[in-house]
Formats: structure tokens, sequence, C-alpha cells
């Protein structure tokens, strides 16, 4: 299943460097006293921004990846 997950990549290399910050900052903040829910969605932004997959993208069968470096 994981290697399924990282084959895929469906988000760019600009978006997935965003989702990656701000998956950085939101688990700071909810760690700082944000929750647990926003650390949460701060791990799950910052796992799709690294690998450049996200398994919701699939489903709706978006892809913002154009292939370039």
């Amino acid at each position: 299943m994981w290697q399924e997950f990282i084959a895929l990549k469906n988000v760019g290399t600009r978006e997935g460097g965003m989702r990656l910050g701000a998956g950085a900052m939101a688990i700071l903040w909810g760690l700082t006293g944000g929750g647990l829910i926003i650390t949460l969605i701060g791990a799950i932004l910052a796992v799709t921004g690294y690998y450049n997959s996200c398994q919701l993208y699939k489903i709706m069968g978006r892809n913002t990846n154009t292939g370039s470096a």
C-alpha cells in the first residue's frame, strides 16, 4: 500500500513545497497549543507534500503534477 502511495505523483513540485511548509507550520502550531486536530492536519499536509502524492486527488481524478522537475 505505501509503495503505491509513494509511486503516485499527482501533486506538482511547487504545490508539494507549499504543502510541506504549511504542514510544518500547522504541526508547530498544533504542538504549541493548537490541539491534536491541527497537528494531524499538519502531518497530512507535510506527508502529501513530501511525497508529492495525495489520495484525495486520486479519488477526485485531479493531477497538478506537470512532470517537470
